[in-house]
């Protein structure tokens, strides 16, 4: 697998030096599903196992690399900082987003009331009640079955 530079990552140049983030993850689904799951509460596992490595490659199943392993383990320590801050971001924005939608959302049921109030009154306003209304039609509810 072509996996990012550590350095690069760091950088922001990841790209320019020789792998992308999108090369190094899984292509499909089938693949992402068939992976160990190995949240930050494997991270003192994995820095261990790593430096036991180090100490001892002499025990390493000969399918094992300690130098591939090792670049893994820079570059989990590489976006571990980044993966933070995107998600302090992500956080940050969906906060945003959810206030945004709500204060919106609070201003225009006022103009919604405002538009049923004066549909009849003002020209125009009618098909304009009309196109708003679909937003709050129920669908009409089921009757539960009679239990025996």
């Amino acid at each position: 697998m072509n996996r990012p530079d550590p350095e690069g990552v760091r950088a922001g140049t990841a790209r320019d030096r020789g792998g992308s983030l999108n090369e190094y993850a899984p292509r499909d689904v089938g693949q992402m599903k068939s992976l160990f799951k190995a949240s930050n509460g494997y991270t003192p596992f994995i820095e261990k196992a790593y430096s036991i490595s180090v100490a001892h490659p002499e025990i390493l199943p000969g399918f094992l690399s300690a130098e591939e392993l090792g670049k893994d383990v820079a570059l989990i320590e590489a976006l571990r900082p980044i993966q933070s801050m995107v998600n302090e971001l992500a956080k940050a924005l969906q906060d945003t987003m959810v206030a945004a939608n709500s204060d919106a959302l609070g201003q225009c049921l006022e103009i919604y009331t405002a538009v049923k109030q004066y549909s009849d009154k003002v020209p125009g306003l009618a098909s304009s009640q009309e196109e708003l209304s679909v937003f709050f039609q129920r669908s009409p509810r089921k009757t539960a079955a009679p239990t025996a």
